[in-house]
């Protein structure tokens, strides 16, 4: 990873923070949705480190990783009576 200066790294972190606390407050609080969004950062951030997301010529691409599993559950929000 390129160096950045720390303070990009804090206000990146911040506005996730930032983010989580929004949408779980637009959850209503939902101890599911926290644990869910948890537990997705935390894959996120191990897959990251491990330098997943650098290879990117592989097929298919390693960014969809990032990309797919959110979008099939908007998807899914969108068309069930619950969501």
């Amino acid at each position: 990873m390129e160096n950045v200066p720390f303070y990009i790294s804090l206000v990146f972190i911040l506005i996730t923070i930032v983010a989580v606390f929004i949408f779980w407050s637009a959850a209503e609080r939902s101890s599911t949705f926290l644990l869910a969004i948890a537990v997705w950062l935390a894959v996120q951030a191990f897959v990251s480190r491990q330098g997943f997301y650098l290879k990117t010529a592989a097929m298919p691409p390693h960014f969809m990783l990032a990309i797919l599993p959110p979008f099939i559950m908007i998807v899914i929000l969108f068309i069930t009576k619950r969501g």
